[in-house]
């Protein structure tokens, strides 16, 4: 099948190499940043491109990883290519995106979160496909199924919700990392010493829900650590997010 990568950032990078590795025939990778489309591009040999005039209007199926904020106006920008299927990777950008403008149209998201030099291992990462026709699905469901063995069939309102969630589990988890790095580094310890910590954390809800797994003062009602901690944080934000975060666990115990 010969694909054509419309972006060149952190999703493009891997599911275009894993792709590539499938068998599938990337003739094109194009970005507005010659530098970032030439990289991607010699890697799995494909055409590097900068200009929507040059997007090669054979291919059979175009995968879109771009931004949000630009997605729609560059689908907007495409020719009409009534024969290729067109699947775009967002999390939260609705299927209809391509309503009137295309007419083989769904998505292909893979729910992983996507660094350039991050290996990531596609065999059991979570994959969800939306179409809009027989075509698009049996397409994204065919490339999907090629990369992993969790492939999942949902509606635009159901992945909105899975990207919703997936931001508390990782970008904003990522965050709460960051500010125990800061909070060490102002005691001048390592974030090293909290790895196994995190790591154990992780683990714990691949067997146990994540309410069960919960502990800590918040989780033992403990408010005379939890007020004890908030007062020896300098940074107003964090004490806002230790007593934000401490009420909702104590919240949810209740329901």
């Amino acid at each position: 099948m010969k694909l054509t990568f419309l972006g060149s950032g952190n999703v493009a990078t891997h599911l275009s190499r894993a792709l590539h590795a499938a068998g599938h025939d990337i003739v094109q990778i194009f970005s507005r940043t010659d530098t970032h489309a030439s990289q991607l591009a010699t890697i799995i040999g494909a055409e590097p491109i900068t200009s929507v005039a040059d997007i090669d209007t054979s291919a059979d199926c175009y995968i879109y990883c771009l931004r949000d904020e630009v997605l729609q106006d560059f689908i907007r920008l495409m020719p009409p290519l009534p024969n290729a299927v067109h699947l775009h990777t967002a999390g939260s950008m609705p299927l209809d995106i391509f309503a009137g403008c295309q007419e083989h149209y769904g998505v292909l998201y893979p729910m992983q979160t996507f660094s350039k030099d991050a290996i990531v291992d596609f065999c059991h990462l979570p994959i969800f496909v939306e179409a809009h026709d027989q075509l698009a699905l049996e397409w994204a469901m065919t490339m999907a199924r090629q990369l992993s063995d969790n492939v999942h069939s949902v509606n635009s309102e159901q992945r909105e919700r899975l990207h919703v969630a997936a931001v508390f589990a990782c970008n904003f988890t990522n965050h709460m990392y960051a500010q125990c790095q800061r909070i060490l580094a102002e005691a001048g310890l390592p974030f090293e010493v909290m790895l196994p910590l995190i790591d154990v954390t992780a683990q714990k809800v691949h067997k146990l829900p994540p309410t069960q797994a919960q502990t800590g003062p918040a989780a033992r009602h403990d408010t005379k650590i939890i007020a004890k901690h908030i007062n020896m944080l300098s940074d107003k934000t964090q004490k806002q997010i230790y007593e934000l975060i401490s009420n909702s666990i104590i919240e949810g115990q209740k329901k």
